[in-house]
């Protein structure tokens, strides 16, 4: 996964250029937590796009996490 929504949109977007169509696969793990939020919109906004039901239901992306509230919960462990 790339670490912003707008380096990701700009790959996938690499993957069907100029009418051809193509395939574009995302790895995601716990670390990737800051993003998924706004990868879940942007797969939404896409007819094409599938959904991933582990990434639909994941806790990170039902709401924005911050690099704040990630280190807050870091250092409550």
């Amino acid at each position: 996964m790339a670490d912003s929504i707008e380096r990701w949109v700009h790959r996938t977007g690499r993957t069907g250029r100029a009418g051809k169509q193509g395939l574009a696969i995302t790895f995601l793990s716990n670390d990737d937590e800051e993003v998924m939020f706004d990868l879940k919109k942007e797969i939404e906004k896409s007819p094409l796009s599938t959904m991933n039901p582990e990434l639909a239901r994941h806790e990170a992306a039902k709401q924005r996490i911050t690099k704040e509230m990630k280190v807050s919960r870091e250092s409550h462990k």
